[in-house]
């Protein structure tokens, strides 16, 4: 699911689910933008470990 400004992403874990009500699923929405600077700096911390050894 990603709303028309494109820049959430949503994950729903029961996505084929007939019926909600008997079923809730649970629907995790992330910002892009927060996701990508997390990623950067996660491989920004691996390339310098990886130098340092």
């Amino acid at each position: 699911l990603i709303p028309e400004n494109g820049d959430i992403f949503c994950a729903v874990d029961k996505p084929y689910a007939i019926s909600q009500k008997y079923e809730p699923a649970v629907a995790v929405c992330i910002q892009l933008a927060n996701i990508f600077a997390r990623f950067n700096t996660i491989a920004a911390n691996y390339k310098i470990f990886a130098w340092e050894h």
